[in-house]
């Protein structure tokens, strides 16, 4: 069941990904993923944006890659 329900959400996951990477270059920038959040009508500030990419950003780029989203 498991393999299943992560089967699917890798998927739709990876949909939600490329829908953020407004540029398409595999990855999400910060304005990427601003831009994104304020077309889904979530308000976030500037510093907002930024300790969440941090928090996700696993290797500390600057951007996120589909492993680290």
């Amino acid at each position: 069941m498991e393999d299943k329900v992560f089967k699917f959400g890798k998927r739709f996951l990876y949909q939600v990904f490329k829908e953020f990477d407004k540029d398409k270059d595999g990855f999400i920038s910060y304005d990427d993923f601003s831009n994104c959040l304020s077309a889904i009508k979530v308000d976030a500030s500037k510093n907002e944006v930024s300790s969440m990419i941090k928090l996700i950003d696993s290797n500390n780029n600057g951007y996120l890659s589909f492993a680290e989203f």
